[in-house]
């Protein structure tokens, strides 16, 4: 390939903003340039722009990361994306960390792949692909794909998914105090294996407006949706295929609606004194168990509760499983 070797953002303020401000410094990188190789990491300092437009190529040395202190305008289209990818594919890249940014970033039909060798966040000991701090990020029609690390690891943000697809990595995504919104996504193929633990493809712990909506979780080692001290609203979903629980609920408080919860071991489990789960307009189906309360720390005297109406349980070895007296 040949293209050219970046160590540092030169500043080009020829292009207009797509979405900053006129003051803002902008750094273009273009299909032209050829590939780009990182060889060392790099930060946008706060008010640049770095865009990059469709079919450019960035490839990353090992472990290198991208820090942005501004914005990332990523403005691939569907027949030509933006690829983010290992120089060497079997030595994984690090991550692209958005904190305390000073705008809104943007991706648009962007592949982020074989990457995720950094500093290990939450709850499987890998680090992420992109990592967000106090940032506000939006992802429109990507793909994390043969991840090393999850797809993204979130702390007290504000991100959108729409049309994103995350397959093959650590995990899909996990966020803390985030405010967050997934629809029309896929979460495919997060099989347990090796030094990796809890792989869902979506863990939401903590506050935060969450909502995850007409998207597909199907084939993994663990739980499709994991909840902790969260109060998300999960509709139109389809839940299928893991080999420990379709939607786990750990405190806080979590409402299903419209949705298919199929095949897994568990469809939905409850733990945690304080849980409550409602379930409305849904369908669980051919799991081992279609419901449980969980006794999982030893809290004798713990109260979960769950609100089911107009839905149907069915095809199951045991409908509710409980590990405290039903009243």
């Amino acid at each position: 390939l040949s293209g050219k070797t970046i160590s540092g953002f030169p500043a080009r303020s020829k292009d207009m903003p797509v979405g900053g401000g006129t003051t803002d410094v902008v750094t273009v990188w273009r299909p032209a340039d050829g590939a780009i190789h990182l060889t060392a990491d790099l930060t946008l300092p706060e008010g640049h722009i770095l865009r990059i437009y469709p079919d450019t190529m960035v490839l990353l040395d090992p472990k290198k990361s991208i820090t942005v202190n501004g914005a990332i305008e990523c403005l691939g289209t569907f027949e030509h994306p933006v690829v983010f990818a290992a120089m060497d594919p079997n030595n994984p890249w690090g991550e692209i960390s958005h904190a305390d940014t000073s705008g809104k970033s943007i991706y648009r039909s962007t592949f982020f792949i074989g990457g995720g060798d950094s500093p290990a966040a939450g709850h499987t000991g890998r680090g992420p692909v992109i990592r967000v701090s106090h940032a506000e990020i939006e992802f429109d029609h990507c793909n994390f794909m043969d991840n090393y690390g999850k797809g993204l690891y979130g702390s007290h943000g504000n991100v959108t998914f729409t049309h994103c697809l995350f397959s093959r990595c650590a995990m899909g995504m996990e966020v803390v105090d985030t405010d967050i919104v997934v629809d029309r996504c896929f979460f495919l193929e997060m099989p347990m294996g090796g030094d990796v633990a809890d792989n869902d493809p979506l863990y939401l712990h903590g506050g935060g407006d969450m909502s995850v909506t007409n998207s597909v979780f199907a084939i993994g080692g663990d739980d499709g949706i994991d909840t902790l001290k969260s109060y998300p609203v999960i509709e139109n979903c389809i839940i299928h295929g893991f080999l420990d629980k379709g939607v786990t609920v750990y405190y806080g408080t979590t409402r299903v609606s419209n949705c298919l919860i199929l095949s897994n071991d568990y469809g939905i489990s409850a733990k945690g004194d304080g849980t409550n789960v409602y379930v409305d307009k849904t369908s669980i189906v051919g799991n081992s168990c279609s419901l449980q309360s969980r006794n999982k720390y030893g809290v004798p005297d713990a109260v979960i509760k769950y609100f089911i109406t107009n839905s149907i349980i069915w095809d199951t070895e045991q409908a509710i499983q409980t590990d405290y007296p039903l009243e």
